[in-house]
């Protein structure tokens, strides 16, 4: 549950004004997006309506069986991911500061492409109004490669997407929220998570969706670290899950009364100010493909010319000890 954790901490903590490496933290709620630890799980064997590789209807006894309570869609979500062999996902995130009023006082919008092939080759893309940042596993090496600086560290990868999301954190600043990363790497779903509740069935650009909330934290929780003390607030979490695939199409999470510095402007006259209010982020998958044909080359770091290596911590780290 530790990565869980995580994962619920990292968007919130993450400043508005902080560089590239912290927003990515953000994009994974998700993908890109969220804690001091996270949890994730996988898919199953229904495709998404509007995104499967067939047209067949899924059998009338689907419906007679389908679940009726929160928890158990959530769990149902877990399966389905669980049982994906492959997943291609696209996504927009929002990250969102409300002032006590509800007005939105900063709004930052990203995007990311994730694909993932059991059992531990990944590719992420992410695409923030700062920069990129481009992730690899292919099965050997776990690579980051940042734009801007044309610089990549590679390290030794993990054996399945459990690992990978340990890697992905502790490499790459990049955490997995209650989304389809948590989902395609967990099993079960996180003790932090209570008050599960089904809001009723619903539809989401015309896909008949099941709408399910939840909270995290409902007492917020005090962790004790290396760089002091840390609060993880009470979040409330909102899920719109497809009725026949059991796939997410969104993931919203509302994390109030909480004081951010949000900056304004840029360079000479860029001002920070602490604002007080609701800190929201949305996660919304824009395509996914489950059990998506991908070419082996797409998980493999190709650097470009020029491109520099970067030593790891480990690595300089060695390098002092000897």
């Amino acid at each position: 549950m530790n990565q869980l954790q995580g994962c619920l901490t990292r968007p919130y903590s993450s400043n508005f004004h902080r560089s590239g490496a912290r927003l990515c933290r953000t994009l994974l709620l998700a993908c890109a997006v969220l804690l001091t630890g996270g949890t994730v799980a996988q898919a199953q064997n229904p495709k998404a309506a509007g995104h499967t590789k067939s047209d067949k209807q899924p059998p009338v006894q689907a419906v007679v069986t389908q679940p009726q309570s929160g928890t158990a869609i959530l769990l149902k979500t877990i399966q389905s991911y669980q049982s994906l062999n492959s997943y291609v996902g696209q996504a927009n995130v929002d990250t969102l500061m409300l002032n006590t009023t509800g007005q939105t006082v900063k709004h930052i919008g990203s995007s990311s492409v994730m694909k993932l092939q059991r059992p531990n080759k990944l590719s992420l893309f992410f695409q923030t109004p700062i920069g990129s940042r481009r992730i690899y596993s292919d099965g050997k090496d776990f690579t980051v490669y940042d734009a801007t600086p044309n610089q990549y560290m590679s390290v030794p990868t993990a054996g399945n997407v459990t690992g990978l999301l340990k890697l992905l954190l502790t490499n790459a600043d990049v955490a997995a929220g209650l989304d389809p990363l948590f989902f395609l790497s967990q099993t079960a779903l996180p003790r932090e998570l209570t008050g599960i509740k089904l809001k009723g069935p619903g539809t989401y650009n015309g896909h008949p969706v099941y709408i399910v909330t939840g909270v995290t934290n409902a007492t917020p929780v005090v962790v004790k670290n290396a760089k002091g003390t840390m609060t993880i607030p009470t979040s409330y979490w909102t899920w719109w899950i497809d009725r026949s695939s059991y796939l997410l199409y969104k993931v919203e999470t509302m994390t109030p009364n909480i004081v951010k510095p949000v900056s304004f402007g840029s360079g000479a006259s860029r001002t920070v100010q602490n604002i007080k209010g609701t800190l929201v982020l949305r996660h919304t998958i824009t395509e996914l493909k489950p059990d998506a044909d991908i070419p082996a080359e797409e998980f493999v770091f190709k650097p470009l010319p020029n491109t520099t290596r970067r030593q790891t911590t480990q690595e300089v780290l060695n390098k002092k000890g000897k």
